[in-house]
């Protein structure tokens, strides 16, 4: 327990030590219920927080009806607003991300120099990459316009991906659905920066793997479309959704 203020105060800090994370808890009785008033701000620099500051306070309270697996006791949560700070995310699937069982066959890794890069970059401040810095430039400066197009046809475009291009997946709660595309790895930091949840894909049917809040998982393709920018940026990729459910672009 910190002393920051609220009912009780808490912090977080990373394994590796370089990130510390606070948090303010303020609870009131609300005719027989608890109403609880929560802020978390990270003490670094951190123009994208991948969530974190959600989670951390998120997973102190998640029941088993937001897909949590309670430790003690199952909390019964009612409706929540949230109010996010400079360009940090609110979402409770990163919070929900689980560690994937290793293939037993290798797979290859961006070397470390390349890692280092992309987390210093995301994590901290804006990617500075010589190649793109012209373009990035023009989607900072873009309207903030983001287009939805149905792709022709009625079956997915990226089961798999031909080289150089790899498979890569995000999960959208809010909407209901999984997404899977295939796209260059050196462009995965500029479409991480619009899409937080982007992560690369150990096989090609990830988002079959990923549990739905309910417990079920993303099994059913529902349709192809393109997300990005006219003009800009833009990437085609395949919704699947739990069965039974249709995804909502």
């Amino acid at each position: 327990m910190e002393t920051y203020g609220g009912t009780f105060s808490t912090k977080r800090q990373t394994g590796d030590g370089k990130y510390t994370d606070k948090q303010i808890f303020t609870l009131t009785d609300s005719s027989g219920s608890c109403k609880i008033e929560a802020c978390s701000r990270s003490q670094v620099t951190s123009v994208l927080d991948m969530g974190t500051n959600y989670c951390d306070l998120k997973m102190l309270y998640c029941g088993s009806a937001d897909g949590c697996k309670p430790v003690k006791h199952d909390f019964t949560v009612g409706p929540e607003s949230t109010k996010k700070h400079s360009q940090s995310s609110v979402d409770l699937s990163s919070c929900l991300k689980v560690l994937s069982s290793p293939k037993p066959a290798a797979t290859p890794v961006a070397a470390p120099a390349a890692v280092k890069k992309e987390v210093a970059g995301l994590r901290s401040a804006w990617p500075k990459l010589p190649e793109d810095v012209a373009l990035f430039e023009k989607l900072r400066s873009s309207p903030h316009q983001v287009i939805t197009v149905e792709a022709a046809g009625d079956s997915p475009c990226c089961k798999s991906c031909d080289s150089p291009l790899e498979k890569y997946y995000s999960v959208d709660v809010p909407h209901g659905f999984c997404g899977e595309t295939c796209m260059d790895p050196k462009r995965y930091w500029l479409f991480k920066i619009f899409e937080s949840n982007l992560t690369k894909a150990s096989d090609d049917t990830p988002c079959n793997e990923q549990f739905t809040p309910t417990g079920g998982h993303y099994t059913k393709y529902s349709s192809t479309v393109t997300h990005g920018l006219p003009g800009v940026l833009s990437i085609t990729l395949d919704l699947y959704a739990p069965v039974g459910a249709k995804a909502v672009a």
